[in-house]
């Protein structure tokens, strides 16, 4: 290796003391680099500028003849901090499901990927949003100062909400040895009806072999609910889901074009656009100017940046395609009778059969209840409402007045669809409205 700039030729008897010599120095110049650049980021976060690249909604603006650079509100990304936060505030999600929301509504992370579990419980943990800087993290020398970005009011509370609701999930007790591993179908989407708990997996021996059952609550716990049984094998609910619930999943020929039909009858919303076309005219105007010298270089950058600053902000957000792959979930919907009911199923895939498609499934004691669908099958759920005029109720947000039929267009654009079974028997005939 030949360093031509010094003159060195590595490995050389010749330049061996060269070589070490500038190695060396070398060293010494990375080191006092380091040092400066964080003694530079140090003194950037005591003044309350924050470190680093801008957090989520956020975009970072130059402050002209002062120090660092201000983290300010972005138009762009602010509307998806606030449906994270919404989401998560209302302690009815997890932080994987409220990724899949956001996911679902066409949203991307920065970088064009989607939002993960990991990404929205990064969000929720960064004191950025309640109004802090920190530096050194976690550390014994760690920085925390108010900092001199603005946060709204309305992310602040929302922020501050999802703290109490992160409290309240903790779980403290103590771990316990790991038991042999066992598939539970329903595992973290069944509830009761009733009182919204959980039912969990438990293995009850008897004789000689174990039987799985999932359970309303756990051993020892508090709750007064009165429903009955408390418990229900896994081998009962398999059959019961293949008998109340998968017969009634059948999409008809017509589905794809009643889903699109009502997408495109949700007309766009209109926006004034006059402020952008004359902040377009002045930057065209404020470029002819220079180009036949009536600006200087130095006057010309300065106005341009200003005039793009206030394009940013008045500009309409694009928002992508917002339509889930739908083929891929209709063919899992019509496979999904066979599948459930097929003897060569077991139950660890039963189980993830029901994590990809249900959030939520609710039990009365005995008998299914309601199925409430993903985001992405939210289209396909719906198609099968209307067309067989099934019960459901629409729960995000809860109406004030009655619920009153709602059009097949406001209900493929709902948040959620919770589909009910009122009926006594598996005939069709008897179904009807429940809510």
């Amino acid at each position: 290796m030949v360093f031509v700039s010094q003159g060195i030729i590595s490995g050389s008897e010749r330049d061996f003391l060269n070589e070490r010599i500038n190695e060396t120095m070398d060293e010494q110049y990375s080191r006092s680099l380091s040092r400066y650049v964080s003694a530079g980021l140090e003194e950037k976060a005591e003044h309350g500028y924050a470190v680093g690249p801008p957090p989520l909604g956020y975009m970072s603006e130059i402050l002209a003849g002062r120090k660092g650079e201000r983290k300010v509100p972005d138009p762009g990304t602010l509307p998806i901090l606030l449906m994270a936060l919404e989401d998560y505030a209302t302690g009815q999600f997890s932080y994987r499901y409220v990724a899949s929301r956001v996911n679902a509504k066409g949203y991307r992370t920065r970088t064009g990927r989607l939002f993960t579990g990991a990404s929205i419980r990064d969000l929720m943990s960064n004191r950025f949003y309640e109004g802090k800087v920190i530096y050194r993290k976690g550390l014994a020398d760690e920085i925390v100062v108010d900092g001199y970005h603005h946060v709204p009011e309305e992310v602040k509370d929302l922020w501050t909400k999802c703290q109490d609701i992160k409290k309240s999930r903790r779980n403290n007790t103590a771990g316990h040895p790991r038991k042999p591993s066992r598939s539970y179908p329903f595992s973290g989407v069944l509830a009761c009806d009733g009182c919204g708990s959980p039912y969990y997996g438990e293995a009850v021996q008897k004789a000689d072999q174990i039987i799985l059952r999932m359970a309303h609550e756990r051993r020892r716990s508090e709750t007064s609910c009165r429903c009955r049984p408390r418990s229900q094998s896994v081998a009962a609910l398999v059959d019961q889901m293949g008998e109340r619930v998968m017969p009634y999943l059948k999409l008809d020929a017509t589905w794809k074009t009643r889903v699109i039909a009502a997408l495109k009858a949700l007309a766009p919303q209109t926006h004034d656009v006059t402020q952008q076309k004359r902040l377009t005219g002045a930057l065209e105007n404020l470029r002819k100017q220079h180009q036949w010298g009536d600006l200087s270089d130095e006057k010309y950058q300065r106005e341009r940046e200003t005039l793009q600053r206030q394009l940013k902000l008045v500009e309409v957000p694009s928002r992508p395609p917002q339509l889930p792959n739908l083929e891929r979930s209709a063919r899992l919907l019509d496979d999904m009778q066979v599948l459930w009911s097929h003897p060569g199923v077991s139950d660890e895939q039963r189980e993830k059969l029901v994590r990809e498609v249900f959030h939520r499934i609710t039990i009365d004691g005995k008998e299914l209840t309601s199925i409430e669908p993903k985001p992405a099958y939210e289209p396909l759920f719906a198609s099968i409402v209307t067309n067989e005029e099934y019960g459901y109720w629409e729960t995000d947000p809860p109406p004030s007045p009655p619920v009153t039929w709602i059009p097949a267009v406001a209900l493929l654009t709902c948040l959620q669809i919770c589909w009910r079974f009122p009926f006594p028997s598996n005939n069709p005939a008897n179904l009807k409205p429940n809510r």
